[in-house]
């Protein structure tokens, strides 16, 4: 008999594998944050955290060190990393469309985009602290963010 959790969140599960595998293979085996190579699969992280935007859209996923994405846990990425976000999902749009597609999981780019936008529209109106990088460095967000979305 199956077990109930797998029944559950199986697919989901096996889905965000497939993820995982494209991610690793479009960054070329390195953290999206930290540019480290990933040894142990990694983990696929929620760029714009589930904690600010509850629904997965493939765009929004990367591939990050267990380590990192730890770290990074509920808050926004600094510019830099938005930077190289926008530019991945515009530069690699054909194969993230792959990637997604391969594994039967939801991606709209232009959704992902807009969402980025207002969580960071919001967090620089609320003087937030963004991630920089691990040990907690963080750094509250300037109005550079906004160069990112010219």
């Amino acid at each position: 008999m199956t077990d109930l959790s797998d029944f559950l969140f199986g697919s989901d599960r096996s889905r965000l594998n497939d993820i995982a595998e494209g991610l690793l293979a479009l960054q070329k085996g390195r953290c999206f944050y930290c540019a480290g190579a990933v040894r142990d699969g990694g983990d696929v992280d929620h760029f714009i955290p589930w904690a600010l935007y509850k629904v997965d859209l493939g765009h929004n996923f990367v591939l990050a060190h267990s380590s990192c994405n730890q770290d990074k846990r509920d808050m926004l990425a600094a510019t830099g990393h938005l930077e190289r976000w926008v530019e991945r999902n515009d530069s690699e749009s054909v194969t993230l469309g792959q990637v997604f597609k391969a594994a039967r999981f939801p991606f709209d780019a232009d959704a992902s985009l807009s969402v980025a936008e207002w969580a960071y529209e919001n967090a620089e109106r609320a003087r937030a602290l963004v991630w920089i990088r691990c040990r907690a460095q963080t750094a509250r967000l300037t109005a550079e963010w906004r160069e990112c979305f010219k």
